[in-house]
């Protein structure tokens, strides 16, 4: 008798370990949730007002720069949060674009990425991605046309 009490008694310790092991996952995944929810609002914010900036006149490299890396975050944190680690969306970026018109398809694809984070979490995640590459290949085809400063 005192033997099947033990045996009870580890298992319920064993459940309690488990099931407080399963809230704090649950905690966990909810926090990222939230910072990815954060990064991408923080993301569209810059990008946003890149498409506003570029209107009149190029955007600053550095803001083309802040701008991406936002991005990249905000990728990193729905992919952490929503699991999609191995999910490797495809992403075809289009060569020779203008810089505005790629900053526009950049803020198109994060404005459908807002609108899809809580329903289908991997056409947010490849909406996001297309965000980022477009992002990041405006800011590189940017410093390569700038003038080179000399120290």
């Amino acid at each position: 008798m005192i033997l099947t009490i033990r045996v009870i008694l580890q298992r319920v310790s064993q459940w309690n370990r488990e099931t407080d092991l399963a809230e704090t996952l649950f905690q966990r995944r909810k926090i990222l949730a939230d910072k990815a929810s954060q990064a991408l609002e923080e993301a569209w914010i810059k990008a946003n007002g890149l498409l506003a900036q570029s209107k009149g006149q190029p955007a600053p490299e550095v803001d083309v720069r802040l701008a991406a890396e936002a991005v990249e975050y905000s990728c990193a944190l729905f992919s952490l949060a929503f699991d999609l680690q191995d999910f490797d969306p495809p992403v075809n970026i289009v060569k020779n674009v203008d810089l505005t018109k790629r900053i526009a398809d950049s803020v198109e694809h994060l404005r459908k990425a807002r609108e899809l984070k809580g329903d289908a979490t991997k056409d947010a995640y490849t909406s996001l991605r297309i965000a980022a590459d477009d992002l990041k290949i405006a800011y590189l085809e940017q410093t390569k046309k700038s003038p080179k400063r000399s120290r």
